[in-house]
């Protein structure tokens, strides 16, 4: 073969093996799309919804009653206070008899004037501040609660007689006027009397005793 064509030939073979090569990686590209596989995702949480309050967090968020202006009445003052027995819806049952000396309510229940025998205690459930002259155990015959009307109240007690427990509640909702009957009773439970059988047990018939003649 003549010199001229083997060179001929030589220089196709190079650049057929040329063009196969793989491209040569470019430095600068790489480095780009390093950084972009490198860089975080970045996602925006949406947020989270406010859950509804619930009807305790609304109920432990409302305002306390409001308190009272002036200060408690003494005994002395309550002496000569009149009677205001509608302040009390069925004030009549248990028998207790009701006071008012501005805002300041007393309920008395006494064994002279109650329907339901000896009245024992006053337990508080909620809502009715302490006051100076409660009887909340039974003293001379008597049970006393003594308590503001003021906006906001809502309270619970509960009266033991010798024959029956009454649930006693006051409420005055915040922002509205004085209830014309703040209060009342309402009857829990009854006891059956000494030597009585209880609510729905027959009585047993006496037992007859014949004596020899």
């Amino acid at each position: 073969m003549p010199s001229c064509g083997r060179f001929a030939l030589l220089s196709a073979l190079t650049l057929a093996a040329c063009s196969n090569d793989p491209p040569k990686p470019d430095p600068a590209k790489e480095a780009a799309a390093t950084a972009i596989t490198a860089a975080p995702a970045v996602t925006t949480a949406a947020p989270a919804a406010s859950p509804a309050p619930s009807i305790a967090a609304s109920t432990s968020a409302a305002a306390p009653a409001a308190a009272p202006t002036s200060e408690e009445p003494s005994p002395k003052e309550w002496e000569t206070a009149k009677l205001d027995v509608n302040v009390v819806k069925n004030w009549n049952r248990p028998g207790c008899m009701t006071r008012r000396i501005r805002e300041w309510i007393r309920v008395a229940c006494s064994e002279m004037t109650t329907q339901q025998g000896m009245p024992t205690s006053i337990q508080i459930v909620k809502g009715f501040p302490p006051a100076k002259f409660n009887v909340l155990t039974e003293q001379a015959g008597s049970i006393m609660l003594v308590f503001p009307a003021t906006a906001g109240l809502d309270a619970e007690a509960t009266f033991t007689f010798a024959k029956a427990t009454f649930r006693f509640v006051a409420r005055w909702p915040a922002g509205q006027p004085e209830p014309k009957e703040l209060a009342a009773f309402e009857e829990i439970a009854r006891r059956a009397a000494e030597g009585e059988p209880a609510s729905g047990e027959p009585k047993e018939p006496p037992i007859k005793v014949e004596l020899g003649r």
